[in-house]
């Protein structure tokens, strides 16, 4: 298999996370992969590695909300990585409404990520 990944596998994963189910989620990562999140006390953010760990951190996210989507703006694909661009808008359990941009950079081997780096603007009163 390809290690470049294809539009449909992009949107598939994008369809996959706005279903807010870890099970669906996870098996487009490979075993051994690595997710690191916009925030944490490295510079990479907070790094979880492995699909248990990697499964742990969406579960905490879906859990902790009513729902979440990442609605694509834009996607770049070059050659093992993708770079996508999205408005990330969730509901929090009291029906409040968040919305800002993300951008998540997405490497694949055999048409699975390996590692998914996320970047967030963060807003300010």
């Amino acid at each position: 298999m390809s290690d470049t990944p294809t539009e449909k596998l992009v949107n598939a994963i994008n369809e996959a996370f706005n279903s807010n189910d870890v099970s669906i989620v996870m098996p487009y990562f490979t075993e051994e992969a690595c997710f690191n999140t916009s925030r944490g006390p490295d510079a990479e953010g907070t790094t979880f590695k492995g699909k248990a760990a990697i499964a742990g951190a969406f579960q905490a996210l879906f859990d902790s909300v009513e729902s979440v989507r990442w609605e694509p703006l834009d996607t770049r694909i070059s050659g093992n990585k993708v770079y996508c661009e999205y408005m990330r808008r969730a509901r929090s359990k009291d029906g409040k409404d968040t919305e800002w941009m993300t951008i998540d950079v997405i490497t694949f081997r055999d048409g699975l990520m390996t590692r998914k780096s996320s970047f967030t603007k963060v807003r300010s009163a």
